[in-house]
């Protein structure tokens, strides 16, 4: 079976066309915005894949559901083959709407079974300062 590699939600990626290089922008731990509602313009999901010993002629059904802090469900499916060594999903939501403060959940679903968890706090306020490690 199909293992995921990574789960990642950014503002946007892109691939080197020459190199078939990723490139990851602004990686989404936390969020904090003026006021509720809230629209997220754009929120970028990546989605890796390793292949395993007989998963050459396997389909696959991956499923990515962003549960809202209001309880919305947004589902977002693909179906893939993994005919290398890893596969890369790579989807894009405009417009998601967020109704109050609270966790913005992504899970991921490999045919149809639970594989992966993240949470995104979104929260209303000042932007918090950055915190870095010497």
């Amino acid at each position: 079976m199909a293992q995921l590699d990574f789960l990642v939600l950014c503002e946007s990626f892109a691939v080197d066309q020459a190199t078939n290089r990723l490139s990851i922008f602004n990686i989404v731990e936390t969020t904090v915005v003026a006021g509720f509602p809230v629209a997220i313009p754009s929120l970028a999901i990546l989605t890796v894949w390793m292949r395993e010993n007989g998963d050459e002629s396997a389909d696959f059904q991956c499923r990515v559901r962003l549960t809202t802090p209001g309880g919305a469900n947004h589902d977002i499916r693909s179906n893939f083959q993994l005919t290398g060594p890893r596969h890369r999903i790579m989807q894009v939501v405009q417009g998601l709407q967020i109704e109050r403060q609270g966790d913005l959940v992504a899970e991921v679903f490999l045919n149809e079974v639970s594989v992966c968890v993240r949470r995104i706090n979104i929260s209303a306020g000042d932007t918090p300062p950055v915190t870095s490690v010497p």
